[in-house]
């Protein structure tokens, strides 16, 4: 089984995102959705609601606009902030601190930023089982 060390690392000597295979990264989605199944759902969501506005926009142009650069830049303080509170969101901070600095130092390109939106995406999905399972919940198994 993957581990989120060795994740970490992947991030670290890829170039870009896009570097990392979307199959590679949706099975680390679900380590890290594993290590946050005692994170509330809600804490995750909020994330990822504000990743999606910002993939949202791009999706309406070529560019991303300097003031969705700054939205997805905030993101970083903002995971750092919950991972003070919370510090069960520590992982996450480091793993998506790191995917954003990569997104901006390729210059905000959208591949990079339509895989970390799926890596996300991924991420809440997966959670919402391992959640699920930890309450005792009774979802069907894929």
């Amino acid at each position: 089984m993957a581990n989120l060390e060795e994740f970490n690392r992947i991030i670290g000597e890829s170039v870009s995102l896009t570097d990392i295979e979307l199959d590679i990264m949706i099975d680390y989605s679900e380590v890290l959705a594993r290590n946050l199944s005692s994170i509330k759902t809600h804490q995750i969501r909020r994330f990822f609601d504000a990743i999606k506005n910002i993939k949202m926009s791009f999706d309406e142009s070529i560019v991303l606009t300097p003031e969705y650069q700054a939205k997805l830049l905030m993101l970083r303080p903002q995971f750092m902030n919950a991972a003070v509170k919370q510090s069960g969101l520590k992982v996450l901070t480091e793993i998506c601190s790191k995917m954003i600095g990569k997104i901006k130092d390729k210059g905000f390109d959208k591949k990079d930023i339509m895989h970390f939106t799926n890596f996300f995406e991924s991420l809440v999905a997966f959670h919402n089982v391992c959640s699920n399972k930890e309450k005792g919940g009774k979802r069907d198994e894929l």
